[in-house]
Protein backbone atom coordinates (compact mmCIF):
# COMPACT_ATOMS: atom_id res chain seq x y z
CA UNK A 1 0.00 0.00 0.00
CA UNK A 2 3.03 2.28 0.97
CA UNK A 3 4.83 1.34 -2.22
CA UNK A 4 1.17 2.49 -4.20
CA UNK A 5 1.10 6.17 -2.75
CA UNK A 6 4.93 6.25 -3.71
CA UNK A 7 4.37 6.43 -7.11
CA UNK A 8 1.06 8.50 -7.26
CA UNK A 9 3.37 11.59 -5.63
CA UNK A 10 5.78 11.05 -8.58
CA UNK A 11 3.43 11.44 -11.24
CA UNK A 12 2.28 15.39 -11.46
CA UNK A 13 2.56 16.35 -14.54
CA UNK A 14 1.74 15.42 -18.31
CA UNK A 15 4.10 13.10 -20.30
CA UNK A 16 5.57 14.62 -23.66
CA UNK A 17 3.08 12.63 -25.79
CA UNK A 18 -0.09 14.12 -23.89
CA UNK A 19 1.61 17.34 -24.45
CA UNK A 20 1.85 17.11 -28.00
CA UNK A 21 -1.42 15.70 -28.60
CA UNK A 22 -2.92 18.55 -27.28
CA UNK A 23 -0.34 21.33 -29.41
CA UNK A 24 -1.55 18.57 -32.67
CA UNK A 25 -5.47 18.74 -31.85
CA UNK A 26 -5.07 23.21 -31.46
CA UNK A 27 -3.41 23.44 -34.41
CA UNK A 28 -6.01 21.45 -36.22
CA UNK A 29 -8.83 23.85 -34.91
CA UNK A 30 -6.87 27.33 -35.20
CA UNK A 31 -6.46 25.87 -39.27
CA UNK A 32 -10.21 25.41 -39.18
CA UNK A 33 -11.12 28.72 -37.66
CA UNK A 34 -8.68 31.10 -39.56
CA UNK A 35 -9.96 30.77 -43.12
CA UNK A 36 -13.62 31.52 -41.46
CA UNK A 37 -11.96 34.38 -39.35
CA UNK A 38 -10.59 36.06 -43.14
CA UNK A 39 -14.13 35.35 -44.55
CA UNK A 40 -16.16 37.32 -41.81
CA UNK A 41 -13.51 40.32 -42.58
CA UNK A 42 -13.73 40.20 -46.22
CA UNK A 43 -17.49 40.42 -45.80
CA UNK A 44 -17.37 43.14 -43.06
CA UNK A 45 -15.25 45.02 -45.65
CA UNK A 46 -17.67 44.20 -48.47
CA UNK A 47 -20.22 45.41 -46.43
CA UNK A 48 -18.59 49.02 -45.71
CA UNK A 49 -17.59 49.44 -49.42
CA UNK A 50 -21.83 49.06 -50.08
CA UNK A 51 -22.32 51.65 -47.44
CA UNK A 52 -19.85 54.15 -48.65
CA UNK A 53 -21.04 53.96 -52.38
CA UNK A 54 -24.66 54.29 -51.24
CA UNK A 55 -23.73 57.48 -49.49
CA UNK A 56 -21.48 59.21 -51.94
CA UNK A 57 -24.09 58.50 -54.59
CA UNK A 58 -27.02 60.04 -51.85
CA UNK A 59 -24.39 62.86 -51.06
CA UNK A 60 -24.05 63.89 -54.52
CA UNK A 61 -28.01 64.01 -55.30
CA UNK A 62 -28.96 65.57 -52.06
CA UNK A 63 -26.37 68.44 -53.72
CA UNK A 64 -28.38 68.08 -57.14
CA UNK A 65 -31.45 68.25 -55.04
CA UNK A 66 -29.98 71.75 -53.16
CA UNK A 67 -28.09 73.57 -56.05
CA UNK A 68 -29.96 72.25 -59.20
CA UNK A 69 -26.70 71.49 -60.76
CA UNK A 70 -24.05 68.06 -60.38
CA UNK A 71 -21.06 69.19 -58.73
CA UNK A 72 -18.76 70.74 -61.14
CA UNK A 73 -15.56 68.11 -60.82
CA UNK A 74 -13.40 66.34 -63.53
CA UNK A 75 -11.94 63.26 -63.45
CA UNK A 76 -13.62 59.76 -62.51
CA UNK A 77 -12.52 59.21 -58.83
CA UNK A 78 -14.12 60.56 -55.70
CA UNK A 79 -11.35 62.86 -54.85
CA UNK A 80 -10.54 65.22 -52.56
CA UNK A 81 -11.78 68.17 -55.22
CA UNK A 82 -15.21 66.42 -54.70
CA UNK A 83 -15.03 65.68 -50.98
CA UNK A 84 -14.26 68.73 -50.38
CA UNK A 85 -17.11 69.97 -52.32
CA UNK A 86 -19.68 67.70 -50.21
CA UNK A 87 -18.09 68.13 -46.97
CA UNK A 88 -19.28 72.00 -47.41
CA UNK A 89 -15.52 73.22 -47.64
CA UNK A 90 -15.41 74.65 -51.35
CA UNK A 91 -16.73 78.03 -51.36
CA UNK A 92 -17.28 78.12 -55.03
CA UNK A 93 -19.04 74.96 -55.78
CA UNK A 94 -21.08 74.90 -52.02
CA UNK A 95 -21.45 78.72 -51.50
CA UNK A 96 -24.01 77.74 -48.67
CA UNK A 97 -21.06 75.18 -46.72
CA UNK A 98 -23.77 72.50 -46.30
CA UNK A 99 -22.01 69.18 -45.58
CA UNK A 100 -24.09 66.50 -47.53
CA UNK A 101 -21.55 63.73 -46.68
CA UNK A 102 -19.80 63.42 -42.97
CA UNK A 103 -17.73 60.76 -43.93
CA UNK A 104 -14.96 58.72 -41.18
CA UNK A 105 -11.64 59.22 -41.00
CA UNK A 106 -9.37 57.08 -43.26
CA UNK A 107 -7.75 53.77 -41.58
CA UNK A 108 -6.05 50.84 -42.99
CA UNK A 109 -8.62 48.05 -43.54
CA UNK A 110 -11.69 50.29 -42.37
CA UNK A 111 -11.76 52.91 -45.46
CA UNK A 112 -12.66 56.42 -45.31
CA UNK A 113 -11.73 60.17 -46.07
CA UNK A 114 -8.35 60.84 -46.33
CA UNK A 115 -7.09 64.50 -47.30
CA UNK A 116 -5.40 65.40 -49.80
CA UNK A 117 -6.84 61.85 -51.42
CA UNK A 118 -10.55 61.09 -51.55
CA UNK A 119 -12.57 58.58 -50.13
CA UNK A 120 -10.69 55.37 -50.12
CA UNK A 121 -11.61 51.64 -50.05
CA UNK A 122 -10.89 49.51 -46.98
CA UNK A 123 -7.77 48.46 -49.53
CA UNK A 124 -6.70 52.35 -49.88
CA UNK A 125 -7.51 52.75 -53.42
CA UNK A 126 -10.16 55.33 -54.53
CA UNK A 127 -13.93 54.80 -55.19
CA UNK A 128 -14.79 55.26 -59.15
CA UNK A 129 -17.67 57.98 -60.29
CA UNK A 130 -19.35 59.10 -63.09
CA UNK A 131 -21.77 61.72 -63.46
CA UNK A 132 -24.84 62.52 -65.69
CA UNK A 133 -23.36 65.74 -66.32
CA UNK A 134 -25.12 66.14 -69.67
CA UNK A 135 -28.73 64.99 -67.75
CA UNK A 136 -29.36 62.60 -70.57
CA UNK A 137 -29.96 59.91 -67.75
CA UNK A 138 -27.13 57.79 -68.65
CA UNK A 139 -23.60 57.41 -67.34
CA UNK A 140 -20.80 55.22 -68.34
CA UNK A 141 -20.11 53.05 -64.95
CA UNK A 142 -17.68 49.96 -64.85
CA UNK A 143 -19.63 47.38 -66.71
CA UNK A 144 -20.89 50.17 -69.56
CA UNK A 145 -23.71 52.36 -69.97
CA UNK A 146 -26.01 52.78 -66.40
CA UNK A 147 -29.03 54.58 -66.46
CA UNK A 148 -28.60 56.82 -63.88
CA UNK A 149 -27.27 60.44 -62.54
CA UNK A 150 -24.61 59.00 -60.29
CA UNK A 151 -23.17 56.38 -60.25
CA UNK A 152 -20.48 55.29 -57.61
CA UNK A 153 -18.26 51.93 -57.51
CA UNK A 154 -14.71 50.38 -56.64
CA UNK A 155 -11.83 48.77 -58.18
CA UNK A 156 -11.88 45.27 -57.12
CA UNK A 157 -8.90 44.73 -59.53
CA UNK A 158 -6.83 46.87 -57.42
CA UNK A 159 -7.26 45.15 -54.59
CA UNK A 160 -3.94 43.29 -53.28
CA UNK A 161 -2.74 39.99 -51.88
CA UNK A 162 -6.44 38.18 -53.42
CA UNK A 163 -7.23 35.51 -56.02
CA UNK A 164 -9.05 36.64 -58.75
CA UNK A 165 -12.23 35.35 -57.96
CA UNK A 166 -12.42 36.94 -54.34
CA UNK A 167 -12.23 40.20 -56.56
CA UNK A 168 -15.26 39.06 -58.26
CA UNK A 169 -17.19 38.84 -55.00
CA UNK A 170 -15.83 42.55 -53.64
CA UNK A 171 -17.64 43.98 -57.21
CA UNK A 172 -19.82 46.59 -55.09
CA UNK A 173 -21.61 49.58 -56.97
CA UNK A 174 -24.18 52.21 -56.08
CA UNK A 175 -27.28 51.24 -59.23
Amino acid sequence: MRKRVFFLFLRRGFSLIELLVVIAVLAVLMGLALPAIGGALNSAKRATMQNDVTQIANAVMMFETEYGRLPNVSGGNVDDSLMRILLGEDDNENPRKIAFLEPPTYKPGKGGYKAGQGYLDPWGNPYKIALDTDYDNKVSARDGEVRKKVAVWNDEQSIPDMKQSQKARMKVQSW
